[in-house]
């Protein structure tokens, strides 16, 4: 069967089947067995861009998937957990991550034979995986996969070695951009670089093609790993797309360089003699080197590349959304200006909202919108670190912070209880209620416009807490009548409960709006003018 070239190709198949099944197998375990503290360390530790790489850097080396923390990281963006600018870390360090996979195949795959040597370990993580609880379970998993992944290389490594090397890879001939474009397709073909890496290093090990070659394959490998979080951006947010292609870009971008350093990168092996020796290391240092390169280079240019990508991915369904920049963390006040100007932007939303459900002229606004920007502000002043001493800027810090928290606490009310809002309009006892809410409610709309920035809070935070202190009060009375009714059979248990709830909303709904516009206009008070955003 050696000797018969279309059972090489087969075989040669077959091991690469087996080596993305060994490397599915082991990813997917290794997601279930860490990947819930992964997803919390990525968040917990990206605090710079820098942080954020080398955060993305060990999850991909640690779960073996760039693609799993590209995915993650798309999805933290779009559920609000992470902003754009700090997502981007994450993006550059995953690629880095990647290239270990190589270093694993190129150092152990073929100086130590281990095919026979790992297939009894393959039967150990299955056994696991059947009898054992289940999270040494998922271990077995992980080391049945990683055993399959090294049966897999062998197999490809064993059909291979029978190939004709004048007919094989080397048919594609010098043209490096070919060579590119065949391993963007390989790439797409298996959605895995990891794959692609280890077939051209089983390739150059086997003779199939020569060092050049396997250089310019590497590098479109790189490039084709982007089609799955390119995919992971569709029918998401702008902030999710910006990230995606964020990935696109920075891969395109690294391997055009890497295209521009292969000759160099010869040339210097040639002259340290270098060539002569084990051309799978050279093939994974050069994998491992333009991809570090790349990211030292965009990381000092982080802030600048976030704004290119929030230019060419604009976000036309929020216009007025306040763009929060990383660059102005190291300014506390100019920062604290704009996390202020959102936080009124983020009220006057829910002010329409409200307007909208106890029957006013507002208009009722999409609230995942208005929830992707309270996480960006929270995630924003979590970046935001000031000392105690810091005076004023410290009392306006933790201002905007309680203000964000009472935002989304009242983001939560309308969210999940719009039908209480319409009980409390349509009921007689609590219709006056709801119509003095209304009425404090519908001046908040032109005080917080754009054009009105230096009106005083003041006012309206002083109405507000009178009309929240008044329904603390009458709630308890309302409360009392509405449980006599039911306790005499006027009403129902469930129409009791409801109206119950509304009263709770009307309470709720205005505390929180008074406690916002008292903290606003706390933080207006320490605010100078340099810090307020134009």
């Amino acid at each position: 069967m050696a000797h018969n070239p279309l059972a090489a190709v087969l075989e040669a198949m077959g091991g690469l089947g087996l080596f993305l099944l060994g490397m599915l197998v082991m990813t997917e375990a290794l997601k279930r067995l860490g990947g819930a503290a992964m997803r919390r360390a990525l968040m917990h530790y990206t605090r710079t861009p820098a942080s954020g790489a080398l955060a993305g850097c060990l999850s991909t080396a640690l779960l073996q998937s760039s693609s799993a923390t590209t995915v993650a990281a798309v999805g933290f963006v779009g559920a609000g957990l992470l902003s754009f600018p700090h997502a981007l870390g994450i993006v550059f360090g995953a690629n880095l991550g990647t290239t270990v996979t190589g270093w694993l195949v190129a150092l152990v795959g073929f100086r130590f034979k281990l095919t026979l040597a790992l297939m009894p370990l393959c039967l150990v993580g299955v056994a696991l995986r059947l009898f054992a609880p289940p999270r040494w379970g998922q271990a077995g998993l992980a080391l049945a996969g990683f055993s399959l992944i090294f049966v897999g290389l062998g197999t490809l490594q064993q059909g291979m070695s029978h190939w004709d090397p004048g007919t094989a890879l080397v048919s594609l001939g010098e043209s490096r951009l070919a060579l590119v474009l065949f391993g963007i397709l390989f790439t797409l073909i298996t959605q895995s670089s990891s794959a692609g890496v280890a077939t051209t290093l089983v390739a150059l090990h086997s003779g199939l093609i020569a060092l050049d070659q396997g250089l310019a394959l590497v590098v479109g490998m790189d490039i084709g790993t982007t089609a799955t979080a390119a995919l992971a951006t569709i029918g998401g947010s702008a902030a999710v797309r910006r990230t995606g292609f964020s990935h696109v870009i920075f891969n395109l971008f690294t391997g055009i360089g890497a295209l521009l350093l292969i000759s160099p990168y010869l040339q210097l092996c040639d002259r340290l003699s270098l060539l002569g020796g084990d051309p799978e290391l050279l093939l994974v240092a050069f994998h491992s080197l333009f991809n570090l390169m790349g990211v030292l280079l965009v990381l000092p240019l982080t802030p600048a590349f976030s704004r290119l990508m929030m230019r060419l991915v604009p976000d036309p369904s929020d216009a007025s959304a306040m763009v929060l920049e990383p660059a102005w963390l190291e300014d506390a006040p100019r920062a604290l200006g704009a996390v202020f100007k959102a936080s009124q932007r983020q009220l006057a939303g829910l002010s329409r909202h409200l307007s909208a459900l106890l029957g006013g002229k507002g208009q009722r606004q999409n609230l995942q919108t208005l929830k992707l920007q309270m996480l960006q502000s929270r995630d924003y002043l979590d970046h935001l670190h000031l000392p105690p001493s810091a005076n004023k800027t410290w009392t306006v810090l933790l201002a905007l912070i309680a203000v964000q928290d009472h935002l989304y606490r009242l983001l939560e009310r309308c969210e999940e209880e719009e039908e209480r809002a319409l009980t409390a309009r349509s009921s007689i006892s609590l219709k006056r209620e709801a119509r003095l809410l209304l009425e404090q409610v519908e001046p908040l709309l032109p005080a917080l416009s754009d054009t009105d920035k230096n009106r005083s809070l003041a006012p309206l935070a002083a109405a507000m807490q009178s009309l929240a202190n008044h329904l603390q009060q009458s709630a308890s009375a309302a409360r009392l009548e509405v449980m006599g009714r039911i306790g005499q059979g006027e009403l129902d248990l469930p129409s009791g409960t409801q109206r119950l709830e509304a009263i709770r909303w009307l309470e709720r709904v205005s505390a929180h709006l008074a406690k916002v516009l008292h903290l606003l206009e706390q933080a207006q008070q320490h605010l100078g003018e340099a810090a307020r955003p134009v």
